[in-house]
């Protein structure tokens, strides 16, 4: 299965989040949304919030516009 919009990711989560390691999560999210995330959301809607959370923030910056390493918290 390739994962190609937001709304796949959040399905793909919402079915299979209970199965997936830690590890396997950090890596889902790194390759599809070139976010660098340090563990696993204990639930399913933590994790569905982390990830839109993570989308707009990526979605914020101009398509080329190199994106920081790290988000800042105002």
């Amino acid at each position: 299965m390739t994962i190609q919009t937001i709304d796949e990711l959040l399905d793909f989560i919402e079915i299979h989040l209970d199965k997936l390691s830690k590890e396997k999560y950090c890596e889902l999210i790194r390759m599809t949304l070139q976010v660098y995330v340090f563990g696993k959301p204990q639930t399913k809607e933590e994790a569905l919030e982390q990830i839109l959370t993570h989308y707009k923030w990526v979605e914020s910056f101009p398509t080329g516009h190199e994106i920081p390493l790290f988000m800042e918290e105002n």
